[in-house]
C-alpha cells in the first residue's frame, strides 16, 4: 500500500485545488480577469494602431510641405508665363505649369485619403484610450474585492502547508519525487496493481520486470498512463 501520510498529504494537495478554485471562480475574481483581458486586447490594439498614426502625421506633414512648395511653384511659373511671348519657351512654361498642376492634384488627394486615414485612427485611438480606463478602473476594483475574498482562506492555506511540511518528512523521498512530477498531470495518480500485472489506470500490463520491483517497494510506475502503482496488501 502506498504510505498513509502520503495519502494525507494529497487529500490536502486536493483541498488546497479545491480552495484555489473557489477563489478563482469567485464573482468579483472573475470580472477582474475579464476586465484584466480585455484591457491587454485593448493595450494592444493601441500598440498596432499607435506608430500608423505617428506616421500618418509624419506623412501629412511632408506632403503639407510638398503641397506649399508647389504651389509656389505654380505661382512663380504663372507668373512668369504672364512676361512671356507665345513662343516655344511660352510652350515649355506651359508644358511646365500643367505637369506641376498634376503633381499638385495628386498631393491633394494624397491629402485628403490620408487625412481620412489619420481622422479614422485618431477616432480609433480615442475610443480605445476611454474603454482602457474603463478596463483598468473594473480591473483595480474588482482585484481588491478578490483579494478581499481570498484572505478568509490564508489561515487554512497556511495550516495546510505546515501540515504537508511535516507529512513530507515521513513520506518516502522517492515517492514523494514521483507524486510531485505528476501531480496536476493525472487525476487519479495512485492507482491499484490489478490481475496481477496490469495498471489500475489505463489497464496495460507490466513487465514482469517492473513487477518484480514491488518485492522491495511499494509502488511501480506506470510508463503509459504516467501514474504510480501499488499493490493491494
Amino acid at each position: 500500500m502506498i504510505q498513509k501520510e502520503m495519502l494525507e498529504y494529497q487529500d490536502l494537495d486536493l483541498e488546497l485545488e479545491k480552495i484555489k478554485n473557489t477563489v478563482g471562480k469567485s464573482p468579483d475574481n472573475v470580472i477582474r480577469v475579464r476586465a484584466g483581458k480585455q484591457l491587454a486586447a485593448c493595450k494592444a490594439k493601441i500598440n498596432e494602431i499607435m506608430p500608423k498614426y505617428k506616421n500618418l502625421r509624419a506623412q501629412l506633414d511632408n506632403a503639407r510641405k510638398k503641397l506649399e512648395a508647389i504651389c509656389d511653384q505654380v505661382d512663380k511659373v504663372g507668373q512668369e508665363l504672364e512676361n512671356v511671348e507665345m513662343d516655344e519657351q511660352a510652350v515649355y512654361m506651359l508644358k511646365k505649369l500643367t505637369a506641376q498642376k498634376n503633381e499638385l492634384a495628386a498631393v491633394e488627394k494624397d491629402i485628403k485619403d490620408m487625412g481620412q486615414q489619420y481622422a479614422e485612427a485618431e477616432v480609433s485611438l480615442r475610443r480605445l484610450s476611454k474603454d482602457k480606463a474603463v478596463y483598468e478602473q473594473e480591473e483595480k476594483v474588482h482585484y481588491e474585492k478578490a483579494k478581499e475574498f481570498s484572505a478568509q482562506f490564508r489561515p487554512r492555506i497556511a495550516e495546510i502547508k505546515s501540515l504537508q511540511e511535516k507529512l513530507k518528512a515521513k513520506i518516502d523521498p522517492e515517492l514523494m519525487t514521483a507524486y510531485e512530477r505528476r501531480v496536476g498531470q493525472v487525476k487519479t495518480i495512485f492507482v491499484p496493481l490489478t490481475d496481477g500485472n496490469r495498471c489500475g489506470g489505463c489497464r496495460m500490463e507490466m513487465p514482469p520486470a517492473q513487477v518484480s520491483k514491488f518485492q522491495t517497494k511499494n509502488f511501480i510506475l506506470c510508463e503509459h498512463c504516467n501514474r504510480i502503482i501499488y499493490k493491494k496488501d
